[in-house]
């Protein structure tokens, strides 16, 4: 959270997203089955793949984001010119910690959608 707003994201409150998407994620396969056995194979998929795969998205989403905000040190404010001290990209610029938990979120799902794509790829026998 931002530092101005003075809330901090701990590793409990991360844990607590993941369990409850979790839930969630079981929720959604459980309702699948029953769509399932109860004859509706269509609904069922479609739940899975929509309500499973959003649920399993957004919730990598949310807790490795919560997760990398806690990892990724606060900055010190630099009072005089309002901006954070550390790497620059040049002087004057530089990167904020959004954009540095932002771009690590980023490429974790990036790696995710690989490896799910190769997996599915090997599983329907087109590797």
């Amino acid at each position: 959270m931002r530092p101005e707003v003075g809330q901090t994201v701990t590793l409990a409150h991360a844990k607590r997203m993941a369990v409850g998407y979790s839930v969630l994620f079981l929720a959604a396969l459980a309702i699948g089955a029953a769509l399932w056995v109860s004859g509706a194979e269509g609904l069922a998929l479609v739940v899975w793949l929509f309500g499973n795969g959003f649920t399993a998205f957004m919730g990598v989403l949310t807790v490795t984001w919560d997760v990398f905000e806690y990892l990724v040190p606060e900055d010190a404010g630099n009072t005089r010119t309002g901006r954070a001290e550390g790497r620059e990209l040049r002087p004057g610029i530089g990167l904020s910690r959004d954009t540095r938990v932002a771009l690590r979120v980023m490429l974790v799902l990036l790696a995710l959608t690989a490896v799910a794509t190769l997996a599915f790829s090997y599983a329907l026998g087109l590797l």
